[in-house]
């Protein structure tokens, strides 16, 4: 809307000398008669002209100063104080008043209409502007409660989020589910290969100490079946040699009665003989060499 005004009263500043002839605002005819546009411009003045004979005298001496050039629409307002609403839109160069819009025939009270009818569109166009400026506050004003709540309404979220974070971190500090279960995984799968190494270790040492206490005892089992074949020899042999001894002592004990057996017969004999001899008066050297002769 502000660049719609301003396109407006530049439109309106820049116009020439041919301005009012290329919008309808031709001089009078020779019968007095006005162009459509001005006859649009005396209804229009009629239709306001009581409302306007109350403006006191310094909004005549602006209006005279329009007239003649001396001031713009929008340099000030009816009450002749500045006005911030409006913007200010010179020429930097050629400056046009009423003087310059108007042809030089036109008379005095059209120029009167004329500039009622752009005081009345410089003070449409500054209330447009203050309640643009109101709507603008008002838009303000709604943007910043607006952003204000949306502000507070993100700490509320946030506040939120975080206590809510905070409880379950609380009701979730024992879970399982806290734990990084791959991580878990992977130190149990360590342990457990770490633990099978050390069990395998275990294992193959029982094992070497297991076949060497065996051929420890099947060495001491040779050794001690070796003496004991050696003692059952010597044991046998032994046997065998007290055996013979027995045998021999019994062949001695068997011959020394054997002898003793002989030597009591000779002598029983001997002393029958020398009782023959002596009754049959034998010399006795014939019976010993018989005697020898019979052993």
């Amino acid at each position: 809307m502000e660049g719609a005004i301003i396109a407006e009263f530049s439109s309106l500043n820049a116009l020439n000398q041919q301005a009012p002839q290329a919008r309808g605002l031709g001089p009078t005819n020779a019968q007095g008669k006005r162009g459509p546009a001005e006859g649009n411009l005396t209804e229009r003045g009629t239709d306001r002209r009581h409302h306007e004979e109350g403006v006191a005298v310094g909004s005549q001496t602006h209006r005279e100063r329009l007239l003649r050039g001396e001031s713009t629409y929008t340099t000030a307002s009816s009450n002749m104080h500045m006005n911030d609403h409006f913007i200010e839109d010179q020429p930097q160069i050629l400056q046009f008043g009423m003087s310059h819009l108007l042809p030089q025939s036109t008379n005095t009270e059209e120029r009167e209409r004329l500039l009622r009818r752009l005081e009345m569109c410089a003070k449409a166009r500054e209330e447009s502007t203050k309640i643009m400026s109101i709507r603008f506050a008002q838009r303000d004003a709604v943007k910043n409660d607006l952003k204000q709540d949306r502000r507070l309404y993100l700490d509320r979220l946030v506040t939120s989020q975080r206590d809510r974070d905070e409880r379950w971190a609380r009701r979730l500090q024992k879970s399982p589910f806290a734990v990084d279960l791959v991580a878990e995984d992977q130190r149990i799968a360590e342990e457990n290969r770490v633990r099978e190494i050390v069990e395998k270790r275990r294992a193959k040492s029982a094992a070497a100490r297991s076949r060497e206490a065996h051929s420890r005892i099947f060495k001491r089992a040779t050794v001690e079946s070796d003496e004991l074949d050696q003692l059952r020899k010597e044991k046998r042999q032994l046997l065998t040699n007290e055996k013979q001894l027995k045998a021999l002592r019994d062949v001695e004990r068997s011959n020394a009665r054997t002898l003793q057996i002989l030597q009591a017969r000779q002598q029983k004999q001997q002393e029958l003989r020398k009782m023959r001899q002596m009754r049959m008066g034998i010399a006795p050297w014939r019976n010993s060499n018989c005697s020898v002769h019979q052993v």
